[in-house]
């Protein structure tokens, strides 16, 4: 009798640590996706960037943290949503990001799914006391079904 209460009681634990783990991993983990930017003006009015990756793909729940480049020769840099569209995060932009100070969108709602949804990241490269041109890059945030 020992034996056979032993054996369910162990059966029970192994099936609650299963059912667990199955919870867990078709929960998943939050992640935070960085997204790297580097912004040069050139001479001649001319501009160098690299951003990476150049569109984002999140799961509900993940984050994102856009960072300038250190090396960048702007030192500062704003995340916006196209004008007159939708943003799956809660605290909207514009995230303001310096080369020290990364800025990002958290906690994606769960309820934003299949879409793409557009963003610039802008900046301002001062040629002189009378020159400066703005910087728009256009990439995408892709949120998958």
């Amino acid at each position: 009798m020992r034996i056979r209460v032993l054996l369910l009681s162990v059966a029970v634990l192994v099936f609650a640590t299963l059912q667990l783990e199955g919870s867990t991993g078709a929960q998943g983990t939050f992640a935070t996706v960085d997204v790297d930017v580097r912004i040069d003006c050139l001479a001649g009015r001319g501009v160098s960037f690299s951003l990476v990756p150049w569109s984002i793909t999140v799961k509900p729940g993940d984050s994102i943290n856009w960072k300038l480049d250190p090396g960048s020769n702007v030192t500062e840099m704003q995340v916006v949503a196209k004008q007159g569209r939708p943003w799956p995060y809660g605290r909207k932009p514009p995230y303001n990001v310096t080369r020290t100070r990364p800025a990002g969108a958290r906690a994606l709602d769960p309820s934003q799914r299949g879409r793409r949804y557009q963003y610039a990241v802008t900046a301002v490269c001062v040629r002189d006391a009378a020159t400066s041109d703005t910087v728009i890059i256009d990439p995408d945030l892709i949120i998958p079904r």
